[in-house]
């Protein structure tokens, strides 16, 4: 009995041991650059989720073709006077917008038109943007047709930590 609980608890002990050569934990928080399919306004947006079973959507969407990626359907609230911390426009490296995407972003095939735009446009009109497309927290919300998933950014990028 002795050496049957002693088996048991090696091999215990040996399944919670970490193995060098596994990957590093994923992050819980993902953020996720948002850029054209095809090069008209040369901007972008960050979206982030903390949700495991988005972040693996879209993981999933990223190994796809960029043709075959999905719009992203995002509610947007202002930022204020003071930019966000981590919505920049990677694409120029130099932007950073007064306003986020707020809560889960969704993944969609459309919008509707009232939603598209481009991240300059809403930007320089962000008052009007969030009054026209506004729901029911208050927030704006976009949906830009030219736009979709581009690749995972790091903290690092947005210089956040």
């Amino acid at each position: 009995m002795i050496r049957l609980f002693l088996l048991l608890f090696s091999l215990v002990s040996l399944s919670c041991t970490k193995d060098s050569s596994e990957p590093e934990e994923t992050p819980s928080t993902g953020y996720f650059l948002v850029g054209e399919k095809s090069a008209v306004h040369q901007d972008s947006y960050v979206i982030r989720t903390d949700d495991p079973s988005r972040l693996t959507e879209i993981r999933s969407w990223l190994a796809k073709p960029l043709a075959e990626r999905p719009l992203v359907l995002t509610d947007i609230k202002k930022t204020g006077n003071s930019p966000s911390a981590w919505n920049k426009d990677l694409v120029t490296k130099g932007r950073i917008w007064n306003w986020e995407p707020a809560g889960e972003p969704s993944l969609v095939d459309f919008t509707i038109e009232i939603y598209d735009g481009w991240p300059v446009y809403v930007q320089e009109n962000l008052e009007e943007w969030i009054r026209i497309t506004q729901t029911g927290s208050g927030n704006g919300r976009i949906g830009f047709w030219n736009y979709t998933l581009i690749r995972e950014v790091t903290t690092a990028e947005l210089g956040i930590q």
